[in-house]
């Protein structure tokens, strides 16, 4: 089972164009354009934060973690979508001769706004040598910028040491995700165990 995963129900493709059919959810941007409870957007972070765990435990970086890719079901579970960047990366010393070309065939197709800086500046020796997944946090960090934005006072202070610790330009400073999950006291409230 794959925790904080959009379901996929069912696609067709005709004449040229593919639908298809997902769990019923609301983008990010649009339940985040609502005021929020802090602990629906707590729960959310989360649940994002558990899917983003998941993916880097199995050495995949989704590869475009911004507000399009996070849906929200009616009980609030942030889900994670569009895995068209979803890569496997491990480190050269496995037998992966170059596992960041997919990145750079396709880095065009990223938001520049949640392209890590060792992306924009094009370092792939830095990214190489960052943890699986140090760019996915840098852009989730900026994710939680937006989805707060609404919130009376911004970012919980918690949460706010950890997301400059998502954001920090030395990808190698980055948390895990499961460190945040772990580290962050906003996820030891009784309501998310």
């Amino acid at each position: 089972r794959m925790p904080h995963i959009l379901k996929f129900e069912d696609g067709i493709f005709e004449d040229g164009a593919v639908a298809m059919a997902t769990e019923f959810v609301a983008p990010l941007s649009a339940w985040a354009a609502v005021a929020q409870d802090e602990r629906n957007l707590a729960w959310g972070v989360y649940c994002a934060l558990q899917a983003l765990a998941f993916l880097h435990g199995a050495d995949l970086c989704h590869g475009n973690v911004t507000p399009r890719s996070l849906f929200v079901t009616a009980a609030g579970d942030w889900k994670l979508w569009g895995f068209e960047l979803c890569t496997h990366l491990v480190p050269k010393e496995t037998g992966n001769d170059d596992p960041l070309a997919f990145f750079r065939a396709h880095e065009h197709l990223v938001d520049d706004a949640y392209r890590s800086p060792e992306r924009v500046s094009r370092d792939w020796t830095t990214m190489e040598k960052a943890k699986v997944g140090a760019a996915d946090l840098w852009g989730f960090g900026k994710v939680l910028e937006v989805a707060y934005k609404k919130r009376p006072g911004g970012l919980p202070r918690e949460l706010a040491v950890w997301t400059k610790r998502m954001t920090a330009a030395d990808p190698a400073r980055r948390p895990t995700a499961q460190q945040v999950l772990r580290g962050c006291p906003l996820f030891r409230q009784a309501f998310l165990r």
